[in-house]
This record gives structure tokens, sequence and C-alpha cells, in this order.
């Protein structure tokens, strides 16, 4: 495949990621090849190998003599993702602490005030975006790039359920208290009470996105 080719394809997969990821395609939305090839001015080969890519990370999935179809999730897939976030998280935390430096410090503690700006004010996008940089940024902080990109990947499948969904009103407020209990244990480099903040954050987190999908059953989009 030539090297233009491969430009194209990444340029067309961005922009149908960051599509799926606002909510301008919503689940069950049906990706025409055609339309596409026209809008974004480009052939169906670029077209086909970011369709195969996005499948391949669950954004959309391919029906048979149907085509790709933007994917929505069930409450397992969530459950999983959740469960797969936890353990990154939880494995991270131990270097983490190892690392954690002046510098990485103040990283943590700009991500929770700009979290903390979200919860007084911001939208919920805004405040799932904030969530994700806080967590990420303790990530970075552990020098493992795979690791913190395979978590920011989880966080954006997660919170793509959650883009078209309210969120629960004092959700925020509770996670930004539960941040600042964990924020405290790692400034004082304490692995267990980090682990025990980050366990019961974590657990509060799962509850709240599947209770909230449990009772939102009206925007779970049969494929088209």
């Amino acid at each position: 495949m030539a090297l233009g080719t491969r430009d194209l394809s990444q340029t067309v997969y961005h922009h149908l990621r960051r599509a799926i990821l606002s909510s301008e395609l919503l689940p069950g939305d049906k990706l025409s090849h055609q339309a596409l090839a026209q809008r974004l001015g480009v052939s169906n080969t670029p077209l086909r190998e970011a369709f195969n890519k996005l499948s391949q990370e669950g954004y959309v999935q391919h029906i048979q003599n149907r085509g790709y179809f933007v994917s929505d999730f069930t409450r397992r897939e969530v459950a999983e993702l959740l469960d797969v976030r936890e353990a990154l998280e939880i494995h991270v935390l131990r270097p983490a602490i190892e690392r954690m430096n002046p510098n990485s410090l103040r990283a943590l503690r700009a991500a929770q005030e700009a979290y903390r700006k979200t919860v007084a004010g911001g939208s919920d996008p805004d405040r799932l975006r904030c969530d994700r940089e806080f967590h990420l940024t303790l990530a970075e902080t552990s020098g493992n790039q795979t690791l913190t990109q395979m978590l920011g990947q989880v966080f954006d499948r997660i919170n793509l359920k959650r883009h078209i969904r309210a969120l629960f009103p004092d959700r925020g407020e509770k996670a930004l208290a539960e941040h600042k209990t964990l924020l405290a244990a790692l400034e004082a480099r304490d692995l267990s009470r980090a682990r025990a903040a980050l366990q019961r954050h974590l657990k509060n987190n799962r509850e709240s996105v599947l209770r909230r999908m449990r009772e939102d059953t009206s925007s779970l989009r049969r494929i088209r």
C-alpha cells in the first residue's frame, strides 16, 4: 500500500473516531462508503482500511451483506471494559508512586483542579474529559506508555456509552472527593492508602455507570 494511501487511511480513521466519540455518529448509524467517500474526498481503499481498524478497536461492527455500523455496547461489554480499566489502574499504581516527583504531583493537582471546575459548572462531556485526564496523568507517571495508551482507549470506549446519556447529577461531586482522597495518598506516597482509595473510587464509578445503563434502556439502540 502506498504511503499516501496509509496517510489517507489514518486521516479517515481519526476523523471517524472523533465523530463517534463526539456523538456526531451515534450507535446504530450506518457508515456509507459512497457518502463518506464523497464527503471526505477519498477512495474506497483508505475508507476500508479505516473501517477495519475501527472494527478491531470495537468502535464499529461489520454485518455481512449489510455493511459497517457504529457499535453500541451491551451492559456486559461495558462491565468487561470496567474490569480492564480497574486491572490497568491498579497495576500502574506502584510504579507511579515509585516515580512520583514534584512535577508529576503538580500535573496531578492541575488535572484535579480542572476536574473541580467542570464539576462546578462544566458540561458532562467536559467532566468526562477531565476525569480521563486525571487518571491518565497518574498512569503516565508510571513511565509505561503502552499501558497509558491502552487505558486511554478503554476510557474512550467506556465514555462512548456515556456521551449520549445524562450522568447522575451528584456523581461528579462524589468523584471529586474520591480523587481528593486518592491524591492525598499519592502525595504521601502511601501505596496501601492509595490502592484502597482507588479501588473504592473505581467500585463507585462502576456502580454508577452500570446503574445508569439499567435505568436508561430506551437509548440502547438496535442496529438498523
